[in-house]
């Protein structure tokens, strides 16, 4: 499989870049051209060469995240656009006065406003979202933006942003489909959360999904059922392979199926969005009819490996999205385990359906299972029993959707085949809040080193290979190896510091996290709106550190001692006691009202301003410290972490 080693080299290439380390590029590509010229080794020289493309393109595609020092005005092309609680965000490709993608924020509901493909121009001072994580685990949407593109982000008011051009073209065209498509799923005689669901598993559009629905999908193991994947493209196009058979009979009808097949399926891709999971799908989709073209045999893994390539040609960032690992993870166990069946057992058709049911979600399961154990921390303890069933319910509850919803095109619309899609739905729903119910629906807060994935993957190789040469000692050795990363991985504890003290930046507010003595006190400057948020984050930093007792500061206290004698003192009101003076740490926070001279007065060993102060009486405090020569840490700009071993 040639692309083996060119997906292995590309994926590499990427992980290791660096910009010191682009000259390992110049080194591989070399190695690559000398392997191939004097011994013919064409896998080795393609694995180099496509190692020194990886670093190169990802050299290529690091996003713009220079902030800008003043506002401007600022014309591109609106990517992508979604509601949010209270504004629109979308993402810009901007082409002046910078060629940058921008995730921008408007404070209004007005989605048909903002459609992708139109172009408008707005005035912004946008901001950088390339910053680090400031503690370890922490979730960080800017690294997730920064991952898909995006390095700048900007808030707007509708005043401020002016539509230049309304879409045309092809990209009119695949807006107007999806909104056809939307409207025919609502007016097809459906329940309302029936229309919610077939539009975030049709249309990837779960806005309208009611949280309690999400998080009993979630609490079930079901929730790659709310996420456009593979099995959302597989039932698309099975049904319009279906629908296409009677194309076959006209002259030529077996290629024009074929490619009518395929625009089909990259139409509804680019309709649904172009994720990391449906391009996979999509090309994999394609790789197959082009083998049945060409009269080869589809071999799967060389199709997810050609996938793997194009999607990170497109966006070598990708490779760092959870999204795109557990995709391309569930296809491969998926692939390496069923390919072990014999063919005598294929023929079988009742069994192999069985097997299929509930052997797809098990090698899914094993694939992708401790990476998405390792992303959220819990793992669904339901997931089997969620998946057999959904399994069965979820293909015909699509199809007759999109069946009710093809009627509907046309003014027709049959209650008994709405009844039928409400009563699918509703099984499933009620058998996923039933399983998230059990007290054993999931098991929580499970947190441990990443090196564990080296031998379990190892060990999950080693049993596919055994498998397939039906060789017993193998099995055993690959067994032994699972079972010992995660063993591993339970009762080994990473070495610790004995003190951690962070401030993080958020903004509007600044959080502050301590652990020492195995115990773990965070403090929030902001409103108590965001008390859940940040209870969680805490939650999560303590937990992988393997710290039980977690709890929030007192509102009262103003100053913190730590174990190694390094004191921090919170400033967040306008009374300046003496208890604040002579701290190593001042963290001066939203609520402080007065001047440099009074901070100054105060005789701190270094002043850290929160993230939540207004710039502009934040930058009038930091230069008036400046002027007193006491050391500042900007906490909107800078991080600040203590860390005492």
């Amino acid at each position: 499989m040639p692309t083996l080693p060119a997906a292995a080299g590309l994926c590499v290439g990427i992980a290791v870049y660096t910009p010191s380390l682009f000259w390992i590029a110049v080194v591989a590509a070399a190695a690559g051209l000398l392997l191939f010229v004097f011994s013919r080794y064409y896998r080795g020289a393609l694995y180099f060469v496509t190692l020194a493309s990886g670093m190169a393109v990802c050299h290529l595609s690091q996003p713009y995240d220079k902030a800008a020092e003043s506002e401007c005005r600022y014309e591109g092309m609106i990517l992508s656009a979604g509601l949010s609680p209270n504004s629109v965000r979308c993402v810009v490709e901007t082409k002046f006065p910078v060629k940058s993608r921008i995730m921008l924020t408007v404070n209004t509901q007005d989605l048909e406003l903002y459609a992708p493909g139109t172009i408008v121009s707005f005035t912004a001072k946008p901001e950088s979202v390339s910053a680090p994580d400031d503690v370890p685990w922490q979730t960080n949407r800017q690294r997730y933006l920064y991952n898909e593109g995006i390095g700048l982000h900007a808030f707007v008011s509708p005043d401020k942003i002016t539509v230049e051009r309304k879409p045309s073209g092809l990209r009119c065209l695949l807006n107007r489909l999806r909104s056809g498509i939307a409207e025919a799923i609502v007016s097809s005689g459906v329940d309302g959360p029936t229309a919610a669901f077939l539009l975030a598993v049709i249309l990837a559009d779960d806005v309208y999904v009611s949280p309690d629905a999400i998080e009993s999908f979630r609490m079930s193991g079901l929730a790659h059922m709310l996420a456009l994947s593979g099995l959302h493209v597989g039932i698309i196009a099975s049904l319009v392979m279906l629908l296409l058979i009677p194309v076959q009979t006209v002259r030529g009808g077996f290629y024009i199926r074929y490619f009518l097949a395929v625009a089909a399926i990259w139409a509804y891709a680019f309709i649904a969005g172009i994720s990391p999971s449906i391009l996979r799908a999509t090309i994999m989709f394609t790789v197959y009819i082009i083998s049945k073209v060409i009269e080869r045999d589809y071999i799967g893994f060389n199709s997810l490996f050609t996938a793997i390539i194009v999607i990170l040609l497109i966006n070598p960032l990708w490779l760092f999205t959870p999204g795109f690992q557990l995709s391309v993870l569930s296809v491969a166990s998926i692939l390496g385990f069923f390919g072990c069946l014999p063919r005598k057992f294929q023929k079988k058709r009742i069994l192999y359906h069985i097997t299929c049911a509930a052997g797809v979600p098990v090698a899914a399961m094993l694939g992708s299972g401790v990476v998405s154990t390792w992303v959220f921390g819990y793992f669904p303890g339901t997931f089997l029993a969620s998946n057999i069933v959904t399994g069965i319910l979820f293909p015909w509850t699509v199809i007759s959707g999109l069946a009710a919803a093809a009627l509907s095109c046309f003014g027709i619309v049959i209650p008994l085949l709405a009844s039928c899609v409400d009563t699918l739905y509703c099984l499933m729903a009620k058998w996923a809040e039933y399983l998230s119910g059990q007290a054993w629906a999931r098991a929580e807060n499970i947190y441990f080193s990443p090196y564990a994935f080296i031998p379990y993957f190892i060990g999950i190789c080693v049993i596919c290979y055994a498998l397939c040469r039906r060789n017993r000692t193998a099995v055993a050795t690959g067994c032994t190896l699972v079972i010992l990363s995660f063993v591993t991985a339970l009762t080994v504890d990473e070495r610790m510091p004995q003190t951690e003290a962070y401030a993080l930046r958020t903004a509007g507010y600044t959080d502050l996290i301590i652990r020492q003595n195995g115990e773990c006190r965070y403090y929030n400057s902001g409103e108590p709106r965001h008390a859940d948020a940040i209870e969680q984050a805490c939650q999560r930093f303590a937990l992988r550190r393997r710290c039980r007792d977690i709890a929030p500061l007192p509102s009262s206290t103003a100053r913190i001692v730590l174990a190694d004698s390094t004191s921090i003192a919170i400033l967040g009101g306008t009374s300046l006691a003496e208890e604040y003076a002579g701290a190593d740490y001042l963290l001066v926070t939203k609520g402080f009202k007065g001047n440099a001279a009074e901070i100054a007065a105060l005789r701190p060993d270094t002043v850290l301003m929160s993230s939540g102060i207004n710039r502009r009486r934040a930058k009038k405090i930091i230069q008036g410290l400046a002027e007193k020569k006491v050391p500042v840490i900007n906490l909107r700009e800078e991080q600040w972490r203590h860390i005492k071993d």
